[in-house]
């Protein structure tokens, strides 16, 4: 009675925290999820011993993408085992009618809406979609971006919508979360986060991709980094090849114009989005743990 089943740590840098504890508990298996980034990119050094000192034998690795545990691989002991499970997402919280009359100040009149929810760093690549909004507005008079999210790079992207003559068009809207979060994807035709485009650093996953898709909401990205296993490409969204302003804008016009596949790319999305909620993905995550065994 009490004995635990299983430590849970959220990355190997817990591994250190819980070696304090479980000296009494040697047979107890341990899962440690990875993210992409906790992992350096030179697999030598100090970093990098102390992983390896860490993720040893009764370790479970469960990686949030295929390019994490690529990663993650270099830095295990050969008999380690490494589990690709794409994170799970909760349920949204449902939009009150204040919300949804928020998120239409936000918009305004525009027409189509394009929206990215993030923390604003130069890796999200915000700073593209900006950039594509001039030749975007030449197809679309009426097309405007809000932007969700606090960071360091806000004052640089708010003075770059000035330099592209873009300013009226983007909303700028802080941090956002719950029920408003809800209806901004909602209310948005189109998801955009080229994260990596430019930049060395990648994302591990991208959860937000999920997200929107649980919405209904279609996105566009770049492929790099673990995006891939958040957007399955043709199906729930776009991944573009070419990482240039010039490619950014010729997908996201192509997708804006041709509405009835931007519709079948929602019905994808949606579908997707709901299978990957926690009640609908529970029992593969307790699987790929070792959670379910008796």
């Amino acid at each position: 009675r009490g004995f635990p089943r299983a430590f849970v740590t959220d990355s190997w840098k817990s591994l250190e925290t819980l070696g304090q504890v479980k000296s009494g508990y040697q047979s107890v298996p341990v899962v440690c999820f990875a993210h992409g980034n906790e992992f350096p990119a030179a697999i030598k050094g100090r970093k990098a011993s102390r992983i390896r000192r860490l993720l040893v034998a009764g370790v479970t690795v469960i990686a949030n993408s295929r390019w994490t545990a690529e990663r993650a691989k270099d830095f295990v002991a050969p008999e380690v085992n490494v589990v690709v499970q794409t994170p799970p997402i909760a349920d949204q919280a449902e939009p009150t009618e204040e919300d949804l009359a928020e998120a239409e100040r936000l918009w305004g009149a525009t027409m189509p809406r394009v929206l990215t929810i993030a923390r604003l760093d130069p890796h999200k690549g915000i700073a593209f979609v900006i950039e594509s909004l001039p030749k975007l507005a030449e197809a679309f008079p009426s097309i405007g971006y809000v932007v969700a999210g606090v960071g360091k790079d806000e004052g640089r992207l708010k003075a770059l919508t000035t330099d592209c003559g873009v300013e009226a068009r983007v909303r700028f809207a802080g941090r956002v979360t719950g029920s408003l979060k809800t209806a901004l994807y909602r209310t948005a035709d189109l998801f955009v986060m080229p994260t990596g485009a430019k930049t060395a650093q990648r994302e591990g996953f991208g959860i937000v991709f999920l997200e929107a898709a649980a919405s209904g909401l279609p996105s566009v990205a770049v492929r790099t980094g673990g995006v891939p296993d958040a957007i399955v490409d043709g199906q729930t969204g776009v991944l573009c090849d070419d990482t240039s302003v010039a490619g950014l804008t010729a997908t996201v016009r192509a997708l804006l114009e041709d509405r009835e596949r931007l519709a079948d790319l929602s019905r994808g999305a949606r579908a997707h989005g709901m299978a990957s909620l926690w009640r609908n993905r529970f029992k593969a995550m307790a699987t790929a743990s070792g959670l379910d065994r008796d």
